[in-house]
């Protein structure tokens, strides 16, 4: 059952990993060699994703408390704007 969890996490690390490698001048491949890190680095990229939309996804959850339309009018508003506002390098 975790599986998909944990294969999202070290694939998500492995991403950073080829772009670490990259910036520093290094060969992208392989990165696949240290699993332990990529689960790491792939957990601190979760925290971070979820940090970063944490704003609309409370509002999100103030709509559903509340049943207000405004409210999730601006849930909308912030996830799509935090969507937008990520850097593309």
């Amino acid at each position: 059952m975790l599986v998909p969890v944990v294969g999202w996490l070290l694939n998500m690390g492995h991403r950073i990993e080829m772009v670490h490698n990259m910036h520093h001048g290094r060969d992208p491949w392989p990165s696949w060699q240290n699993y332990p890190r990529l689960l790491k680095t792939g957990a601190v990229t979760f925290l971070g994703m979820a940090y970063y939309y944490s704003p609309g996804i409370l509002i999100t959850w103030l709509a559903m408390i509340y049943h207000q339309q405004i409210l999730y009018i601006f849930a909308a508003l912030f996830l799509f704007v935090a969507t937008i506002a990520i850097p593309d390098t």
